[in-house]
């Protein structure tokens, strides 16, 4: 298994993690979103997953401070995440045939690995449903708040954070 990063210009990468973001994903964009969409995309730091000579998932960073990320646009959290250096996991969507938890922690670290290699990124936040936050917390975040209300969703949602630091501790 490993890491791409695809790169702004990088047409093909991109057509093939949204492909994979849009078969794999249940929630619908309308125009205004698929243009935030493609601005995160363009600002943060967005993977392809390979495995076996295949895409099997994607996986973004968005940086924090561009008004662009959840946890930006949550209401009553953003104090939470005033860390400078602090970026937002998002879109990872891995292809059924690949989710178990011995892969999705195999990609985890694979991320982490990369982070601490290649990036000067501190700070890691995420918001995501409880049992997303179930595999999180086995990375090293920690939960900063819970039943958060996003808009237009009837479900609940955490904010978690944790530093790169603590996250290749706990994981590699």
């Amino acid at each position: 298994m490993h890491l791409q990063q695809i790169s702004a210009n990088d047409l093909s990468g991109f057509s093939t993690a949204r492909e994979i973001r849009s078969s794999h994903q249940t929630k619908i964009y309308d125009k205004h979103d698929l243009k935030i969409e493609q601005q995160r995309d363009s600002l943060g730091l967005v993977f392809l997953i390979h495995h076996a000579g295949r895409a099997v998932g994607t996986y973004r960073l968005a940086p924090i401070g561009h008004d662009l990320t959840l946890a930006e646009r949550a209401p009553n959290i953003k104090d939470l995440i005033s860390i400078p250096g602090s970026w937002e996991a998002q879109r990872f969507v891995i292809c059924p045939d690949f989710r178990s938890l011995k892969n999705i922690m195999a990609i985890y670290r694979e991320i982490a690995t990369w982070l601490r290699d290649n990036a000067e990124i501190t700070h890691v936040v995420a918001i995501c449903n409880r049992r997303v936050a179930a595999l999180l917390k086995r990375t090293g975040l920690k939960v900063l708040a819970k039943e958060i209300k996003l808009d237009n969703t009837h479900s609940d949602y955490f904010l978690l954070s944790g530093s790169v630091v603590d996250i290749c501790n706990r994981l590699l």
